[in-house]
């Protein structure tokens, strides 16, 4: 359904459907960059409902200042399957979720 209204409300935008450490997903692409992944809901998710993205340098070297602040990692250091670039799903010292991400082309 979700799908659908994407396609609808956004028509010049391309919709991929995919799965990313078991958990399916939805991406609205534009100009061969995500503008929202929606995953789905269930078992086996441990992502938020909604968490911000921070662009970096190196995902490396983010990580590791993650957790000099006494932070964590939810998902581990991986590709992103629209734009294979690095990311890192994260968790600050009060369990608030974020993503670090290399830009596309970086």
């Amino acid at each position: 359904m979700a799908k659908r209204l994407i396609i609808t409300k956004q028509p010049n935008d391309n919709v991929l459907d995919g799965v990313f450490a078991g958990i399916n997903y939805i991406s609205v692409m534009r100009d061969g960059a995500p503008l929202v992944n929606i995953f789905q809901k269930g078992e086996g998710n441990p992502l938020a409902a909604i968490f911000p993205t921070f662009k970096v340098e190196s995902v490396a070297a983010h990580e590791e200042k993650v957790k000099g602040l006494g932070g964590g990692v939810l998902l581990p250091s991986n590709h992103c399957p629209c734009t294979e670039t690095a990311f890192v799903v994260c968790v600050d010292i009060s369990s608030n979720q974020f993503m670090i991400k290399e830009p596309k082309g970086f």
